[in-house]
């Protein structure tokens, strides 16, 4: 499922998934993933920091406090 999100995010990104915006990105559910569309450079780097944040809380046993982001680049980030 995560690969076929990944490279076909654009087809699930649609109005009846949207669940949010903020100023640098809008985010849609799908299934039980989180689609976050970056919409400025800015929320590639918000994506980029979240992933480092759950990487680092992953190796302190304390993962499961956050959403895991699986995924992350120019365009979008995926979490569940």
């Amino acid at each position: 499922m995560l690969e076929r999100l990944i490279q076909n995010w654009s087809q699930y990104c649609k109005e009846d998934n949207f669940v949010g915006i903020g100023s640098t990105r809008k985010v849609y559910k799908v299934s039980d993933y989180v689609i976050k569309v970056h919409l400025h450079p800015i929320g590639c780097k918000q994506s980029l920091n979240e992933l480092e944040i759950y990487t680092s809380m992953n190796k302190k046993g304390l993962d499961v406090l956050l959403a895991r982001t699986y995924y992350v680049d120019d365009y979008i980030s995926i979490q569940k």
